[in-house]
């Protein structure tokens, strides 16, 4: 395990267990066993740690949902091992995300501009999420949802927003089981039966969305070299920045390099934005041709 991992792990316990205004850069270097000129080899501060240790937490979640879309578990029981995935893992956070609840983290002024990257990350991340959970519905229902596959898509994201908060405020366990048993019905039935139309297209589902830049591109690159743990991985990673950044770059290495990073989890939601930022690229240059 690298130091910068090592740092992760420990900032999360300690977070966890003290709350993250509480706890001291000298309380995690010891829980980690590196000096205080170690720590600060990785991260300027205890704010960009914060940043860090949530890139980290939606990668493995992203990682999470990644090899459920992409199992070939049959279309039956995807939506119930979607939706189980997705709680087990909330309940598995819980502690590190009651501090964002319990100490207002979003409201601490001196975390200004720590609230305003956060902001973006989770917007950037949610748009993300809503077109992968899109592109589950139309593998599973089909022509069945053409036109209700926006409206479905959100409604969705509504159920796994309200039971993951009931999930973190409950002081008893939740029968996971049971409650994606119960989604799983009621998602059935408005696939099945919605008919009245009220999202019409995918910039209705993200109110937030905004064009897919070199930049957003570059910091998830930036993000995912630091979370690779293959060399074949990070190596791609590298290789594809410098590609997008060049004047000249070279279809067929752009192309190997993506299809590398489709091969690992961690960074396949790379590999998929840029297939989206190329596809958006593509469409306009024919709007305009």
């Amino acid at each position: 395990m690298s130091k910068k991992q090592s740092i992760i792990d420990a900032a999360i316990e300690l977070f966890s267990e003290k709350g993250y205004e509480a706890t001291s850069i000298q309380e995690i270097t010891e829980r980690c066993g590196i000096s205080k000129g170690a720590f600060y080899l990785h991260f300027k501060s205890k704010d960009e740690l914060i940043l860090a240790i949530v890139d980290y937490i939606i990668n493995k979640f992203g990682s999470i949902i990644d090899r459920v879309v992409r199992s070939e578990v049959d279309h039956k029981h995807k939506l119930f091992l979607y939706y189980a995935s997705i709680f087990e893992f909330i309940a598995s956070q819980r502690s590190f995300a009651m501090i964002f609840i319990s100490e207002n983290i979003h409201q601490a002024g001196h975390m200004r501009n720590v609230n305003q990257e956060l902001f973006r990350k989770f917007s950037f991340y949610d748009e993300q999420f809503s077109h992968s959970l899109l592109s589950l519905l139309e593998s599973i229902y089909g022509d069945r949802i053409s036109q209700t596959k926006y409206d479905l898509t959100l409604c969705m994201k509504g159920f796994i927003k309200t039971y993951s908060e009931y999930i973190l405020f409950r002081d008893t366990p939740v029968d996971i089981v049971a409650l994606t048993q119960s989604l799983v019905d009621k998602t059935n039935v408005m696939a099945e039966h919605a008919r009245a139309v009220f999202l019409r297209n995918e910039a209705d589902l993200n109110h937030h969305a905004h064009e897919i830049t070199i930049d957003d591109i570059m910091r998830e690159i930036t993000t995912s070299i630091q979370f690779a743990n293959n060399e074949l991985e990070r190596e791609s990673l590298h290789v594809l920045r410098e590609q997008l950044i060049s004047e000249q770059p070279s279809y067929a290495i752009k192309q190997g390099m993506l299809a590398n990073l489709m091969q690992f989890p961690s960074s396949r939601s790379v590999a998929l934005l840029i297939q989206r930022y190329e596809h958006r690229k593509q469409r306009h240059k024919q709007q305009f041709d």
